[in-house]
């Protein structure tokens, strides 16, 4: 049994929380709502050029509040501003017994909760990113279960002699032609496989970033801010719909979304999403996966030399993994499975000299 933890600290934020955000801007600024749009004079008129985000005679009113109004966004790219927490717990297990048999399997249960992720978390949020602050609300916003947390895992190792062949059950000791001959075709394989299976990870729910003017994009339109998350719709409607990944598979015979789209709504003028950036109590389809292998070595006429054929195959039962669902809130398929995940089977014969 073993214990693993990992703290993170000023991990790299691929955006930074936009240098030209007032901090704090929902709860500052949200009570003036609508009016943040109107539009009022430039008093830096003439002194940027027309051309310019910030150039014209007159701005929104909400631009009048940004950190830095001669631009119109200001990003800082890696500001070491992130945070995460990771903790696990394992147990292994490993056994050789007698006639060519041995296994090691081991489970893994784990959380990582995170902010900004990392550098290499390059979008404002999407199918497989944390979210961006909303309206200047900082990291906090966004603190939650990480995309790419998988809680439980099992993996299962295994090599097994097929007992038949010389010293073994079932033709140890050949006699005759014959049996000579069946001992080299069926003696001395030996088969081996891993078996693997985890949980599904978070899913998202999320306002693709349409830009200035965009859906959900109010906040964005005054440069404070740059994303918006979804809301639940109120009163509540229970979203998850308790399916399994291959009914909510677009072409399913008895096809039902796997979460109920209908329980979100984009946001409305300056409000801000109150759905997660994960949500927490909900997973996408598990995973499983059978690998096999059966290989044999021959002995070759020079001292030490041998000849081993090997057949592997992957994803042996050719098992279909269903994807996580399109989590984008504007899109038609919102709701829906529409991806796998893993490969289909792969067989590969190979042969290998060791002299």
């Amino acid at each position: 049994m073993n214990y693993n933890g990992n703290v993170g600290r000023n991990l790299p934020f691929w955006l930074g929380t936009g240098e030209h955000i007032l901090p704090d801007a929902y709860h500052i600024l949200g009570p003036l709502g609508a009016t943040l749009n109107n539009p009022v004079s430039n008093p830096f008129y003439g002194q940027i050029p027309l051309n310019t985000g910030q150039g014209g005679k007159t701005l929104p009113f909400g631009r009048m509040f940004q950190l830095n109004p001669l631009w119109q966004e200001l990003w800082t790219m890696g500001e070491p501003l992130g945070t995460s927490n990771y903790n696990a717990g394992y147990i292994q297990m490993e056994h050789r017994f007698g006639r060519g048999f041995g296994f090691l399997a081991n489970y893994t249960v784990s959380k990582i909760l995170q902010d900004v992720g990392a550098i290499d978390n390059q979008q404002s949020q999407g199918p497989n990113q944390q979210a961006f602050p909303q309206a200047g609300l900082g990291l906090g916003d966004i603190y939650g279960i990480a995309p790419s947390d998988i809680s439980q895992k099992f993996l299962f190792n295994y090599s097994v002699d097929i007992p038949a062949g010389k010293g073994k059950r079932l033709l140890g000791n050949p006699q005759g032609l014959g049996e000579k001959l069946l001992d080299g075709i069926a003696g001395g394989w030996r088969m081996a496989g891993t078996t693997t299976f985890r949980s599904g990870q978070p899913v998202l729910v999320y306002t693709p970033s349409g830009g200035v003017g965009g859906l959900g994009s109010q906040w964005y339109n005054i440069g404070q801010g740059r994303t918006s998350r979804p809301r639940f719709v109120n009163p509540r409607i229970p979203y998850d719909n308790q399916v399994s990944g291959h009914t909510a598979l677009e072409g399913s015979a008895n096809f039902q979304p796997y979460f109920n789209p209908n329980a979100f709504r984009l946001v409305q003028g300056f409000e801000i999403g109150d759905v997660g950036s994960t949500l927490p109590n909900m997973r996408g389809p598990g995973f499983s996966q059978w690998d096999f292998s059966l290989l044999k070595d021959f002995r070759l006429p020079k001292e030490g030399s041998r000849l081993q054929l090997r057949l592997e195959a992957q994803n042996v039962f050719n098992h279909m993994n269903a994807g996580n669902p399109n989590g984008a809130v504007t899109q038609l398929t919102f709701g829906r499975i529409t991806s796998y995940v893993g490969t289909p089977r792969l067989v590969m014969v190979a042969a290998k000299i060791n002299f």
